[in-house]
């Protein structure tokens, strides 16, 4: 669990930096009440994502599909560089 915690963390910093990038003026504290605010402006699939990024199943089957393509170094970096990039390209191709 420990390397989920580190995972956790390394993405949520990553969220921040986003955002404050994105959105200077919005703080990374108030999102939740954001989307819970214009919920009709946001599609389901930003929650589930939002939400699979805490999901520890959901890291496990990242960690097991990391594993498959045979890398043979995982480091939290290029495992959280790959999950921003797959977010990444995913919000951007909807």
């Amino acid at each position: 669990m420990e390397i989920f915690a580190e995972y956790t963390h390394m993405i949520e910093t990553l969220l921040e930096q986003r955002l404050a990038q994105q959105f200077p003026h919005i703080s990374i504290k108030n999102v939740a009440s954001i989307l819970v605010e214009r919920s009709d402006e946001v599609t389901v699939d930003v929650i589930e994502m939002l939400s699979s990024l805490s999901d520890f199943n959901e890291f496990k089957e990242l960690m097991l599909s990391h594993k498959r393509i045979d890398c043979p170094i995982v480091t939290m970096s290029t495992i959280c560089s790959r999950t921003y990039r797959y977010f990444n390209q995913t919000s951007t191709n909807r």
